[in-house]
């Protein structure tokens, strides 16, 4: 790689070659891209095939330590060489067309640390939109009086957007290295220390897709993983409350425990008390009572 690389696409793996190969014929194919693929200690039959898809523009770094996405993403930021970092998951897929077009219409940009983008959410069992988070996303990218805001400090996935290498480099900003929620602070702190942002609505680049079976759902019936989530959303609002970030950005976590009580109710209480004691006691009560009316709101709206 030289120095005209305009674009490092950093994706973890783990044991998902065929989705890899996917998500990776879905990146334009532009001299100006460098692909990194930082494999988390897959099967060996896997890393085997793995190393067959380096090329010139793809580099395949192998780890050794099973730390878990944060941590890959961490090692492709080192091996970076962009101006702007682009962040993939691998089984998930880029619009290519639309990808490539961001990609030229953006070159020219000399300001803008981060451009968010427009993306689809799939559910990958049916293949048809997720309305539930599809409804979420855009309702922080599309809203008409706060929409930059709620992209810099609502919208918490790494993917979707472009990210200035220098603004990460500048404040040092990585992802948590814990197995869940490790890219909730990274976004954070890349919406409050950016200088200027863009919201580029008018194209979709990603495609994310909804796996039943990732360890985002297994995590529902896991208190360990919980009390991880839940312990990086807490230092999250600490990071809002020391940097004076408005309070409405700040995390409930109450939002999670609808979906722990209906797979384990034992957790769910378990969980509750974890959340309780996490939260100051001037939030608590507002923070169970918006939960239990969105909760019941929707129920609504799905029985209709």
């Amino acid at each position: 790689m030289n120095n005209q690389v305009n674009y490092s696409i950093i994706i973890p793996h783990k044991n998902n070659l065929e989705l890899l190969r996917r998500c990776l014929l879905s990146i334009p194919a532009r001299s100006d891209v460098q692909r990194i693929v930082v494999d988390d200690c897959s099967a060996q039959s896997t890393v085997k095939e793995l190393l067959k898809l380096e090329d010139k523009s793809t580099k395949i770094i192998l780890t050794t330590e099973n730390k878990g996405a944060g941590y890959a993403r961490n090692i492709g930021l080192k091996n970076a060489v962009g101006e702007w970092i682009v962040f993939a998951d691998s089984d998930d897929t880029f619009e290519t067309e639309q990808l490539s077009i961001a990609m030229s219409e953006c070159l020219c940009d000399e300001k803008t640390d981060v451009i968010y983008f427009d993306v689809n959410c799939y559910d990958s069992t049916t293949g048809k939109f997720s309305d539930d988070l599809n409804e979420q996303y855009k309702r922080y990218l599309f809203d008409r009086n706060d929409c930059e805001n709620l992209c810099r400090y609502k919208i918490r996935a790494p993917w979707g957007k472009f990210i200035r290498k220098t603004l990460i480099d500048k404040y040092d900003i990585r992802f948590s290295e814990v197995p869940v929620s490790n890219d909730l602070i990274f976004s954070l702190k890349i919406g409050y220390y950016a200088s200027c942002v863009m919201v580029y609505k008018q194209l979709c680049v990603y495609n994310y897709f909804v796996w039943k079976s990732s360890l985002t759902a297994h995590s529902k019936l896991n208190y360990s993983l919980l009390k991880v989530h839940i312990q990086t959303a807490y230092e999250r609002n600490e990071f809002i409350e020391s940097h004076h970030i408005p309070i409405k950005y700040r995390t409930n976590y109450f939002y999670i425990l609808p979906a722990v009580y209906r797979t384990n109710k034992i957790e769910a209480i378990k969980t509750f008390m974890e959340m309780a004691k996490k939260t100051p006691i001037r939030y608590l009560f507002q923070d169970i009572f918006k939960v239990t009316i969105d909760f019941f709101r929707h129920t609504n709206k799905k029985s209709k």
